[in-house]
């Protein structure tokens, strides 16, 4: 089942050809976010240093931002946790 705010990360997603993963990254480098890249495929290596070579529109940037709620936080945080 669909979260509330996939509706709203999708619709970034297809207003721009990047790939949803680079256009994710993008946003948490702009937001100061410490990320963390990791592949061993030189391809995938390569589209994650790609990352710097955009910039995300003021649009996108608060609509990314406006999916950032406290229940999503908490539920990354969750999945973080579980994870180590």
């Amino acid at each position: 089942m669909a979260k509330p705010y996939d509706r709203g990360l999708q619709q970034v997603m297809i207003d721009q050809s990047s790939l949803s993963l680079r256009r994710c990254l993008r946003w948490n480098l702009d937001k100061g976010n410490a990320v963390v890249f990791k592949s061993l495929t030189p391809s995938r290596i390569q589209e994650n240093v790609d990352v710097f070579d955009f910039s995300l529109s003021e649009d996108d940037l608060q609509k990314l931002d406006a999916l950032t709620t406290p229940e999503v936080v908490q539920e990354a945080q969750g999945s973080y946790m579980g994870a180590v």
